[in-house]
């Protein structure tokens, strides 16, 4: 696979250069059989987020002269007078102040999102303490061996072998810390599955350079124990040199790739998409923005009439409630991989046909607006992904169990003005509206249940 050059020679846009990639390893990523592995370089020490990285600081508070391992930095930074709490005050000012900025948070967690609508990589592995993954994608940290028993419950775990900022005691990051750290990784349960994974899945490195002391001590850590049944791996990095990817091949069986970590999942996730039945991305932009017009037209409808005196009114406010909650779901959980999957989608939308044949046989006219409200808002989503040319037809607006879906104009002639349109409908609607009071700021609105 390769992807074409870009024009544009930002700092950013200057490190996503075109790359191959084999097919073994997109066999793996089409059968949802890859790991990432990330390391700082994708996160806060990634550039333009700080001005000084976290080791070029400890070495400036350190007066250390010499380019020591970054533990040993730490080592000395520790033994000035309660070393370790002034270690955590500046790893936490650290992160507070890039996510103090919208622009430097946006940097540092440019390649978490770009994981966010690839579900595919579902299991990560990380030496970062910030907790990006969480907030991002949603991602379940797992950092004591006691948290392994939920490891098969999480939908999108994240290993944080190096500790969290969540847990200043579990921080990995003097030398002792490192020498405790490869312990639990070769005799602990959090250790086992590193292994497991290293022997089962491939394993994808970003964030860390081929000549990283803290990646080869955890790859060498975690691969002595399989000798000759290791698997092939592969690490991501702009900056990778020929002279480094012949050494990665030959001491680790690490195949590198020369681009920028977020590039590779952006090209990934294109692929996916055309290849398999995945979402695109940009489509929850579309998605965000009809939301933002159908809660306009929404309200806008609501406030035109009162249950009681129109209260055959209240079933296309149902049905309205249903799209906006089935959009609202959508966007809020896109960076999930919640509806990356349209093969899952599909099946959600089979799922409603029973739930709404159900309501309509029953007369349960309320529920049967409202789900087919949401029902339509996810075939819509669908949709949009199936039509490459954008001409998606636009989505009813409107719904009356007896007629169907409307476009406005057609409702307010059929409907509005004809409330026995559908008489069984219309005493539900009575016996629902007898419940409301007479006030006069009162507006309908469907729960997300039913």
């Amino acid at each position: 696979m390769t992807n074409e050059p870009l024009p544009c020679g930002c700092e950013i846009c200057a490190l996503k250069i075109e790359f191959d990639i084999d097919d073994h390893l997109l066999g793996e990523i089409e059968q949802q059989n890859c790991v990432v592995f990330a390391g700082a370089g994708v996160s806060t020490e990634t550039g333009g987020t700080h001005p000084d990285t976290l080791y070029q600081t400890l070495k400036h508070e350190t007066g250390l002269v010499h380019d020591g391992e970054f533990w040993d930095l730490v080592d000395a930074f520790e033994t000035r007078p309660n070393g370790r709490q002034k270690l955590v005050q500046l790893i936490k000012d650290r992160f507070s102040y890039i996510d103090s900025f919208r622009d430097l948070h946006w940097r540092a967690t440019r390649f978490h999102r770009s994981l966010g609508n690839a579900p595919y990589f579902r299991a990560i592995i990380t030496t970062n303490w910030d907790r990006y993954f969480e907030d991002e994608i949603g991602a379940t940290p797992f950092v004591y061996d006691s948290d392994i028993p939920f490891w098969e419950s999480a939908k999108r775990p994240v290993i944080k072998i190096h500790g969290s900022i969540d847990n200043y005691s579990s921080i990995v990051a003097s030398s002792q810390d490192y020498e405790t750290c490869e312990s639990r990784l070769r005799d602990g349960a959090l250790g086992a599955v590193v292994k497991q994974i290293f022997s089962t899945k491939t394993c994808v490195f970003f964030g860390y350079s081929a000549n990283d002391s803290d990646f080869r001590r955890i790859f060498g850590t975690i691969r002595n124990g399989l000798g000759q049944f290791a698997r092939t791996h592969y690490l991501v990095s702009p900056f990778i040199s020929e002279r480094d990817a012949s050494e990665l091949r030959e001491k680790f069986g690490i195949v590198a790739i020369k681009t920028d970590a977020t590039h590779f999942v952006e090209v990934i996730k294109r692929h996916m998409c055309s290849r398999l039945c995945y979402s695109r991305d940009d489509v929850f932009d579309i998605i965000s923005s009809e939301l933002s017009s159908f809660r306009d037209l929404h309200h806008k409808f609501v406030e035109s009439f009162h249950p009681k005196s129109s209260p055959h009114l209240i079933f296309s406010a149902a049905y309205q409630d249903g799209v906006i909650h089935a959009f609202e779901r959508i966007v809020d959980r896109a960076m999930m991989g919640e509806f990356a999957s349209l093969y899952d989608v599909q099946k959600r939308i089979s799922m409603y046909d029973v739930k709404i044949s159900e309501y309509k046989k029953s007369r349960n006219y309320w529920d049967f607006s409202y789900f087919t409200g949401y029902q339509n808002g996810l075939l819509h989503f669908l949709l949009i992904n199936e039509d490459v040319e954008s001409n998606f037809a636009v989505l009813p607006e409107f719904f009356h169990p007896g007629k169907g879906e409307m476009y406005e104009e057609d409702y307010e002639l059929v409907v509005r003005k004809n409330p026995a349109v559908h008489k069984a409908a219309l005493r539900e609607a009575n016996r629902r509206a007898s419940k409301f009071s007479a006030d006069a700021d009162l507006v309908v609105q469907h729960s997300p249940w039913g």
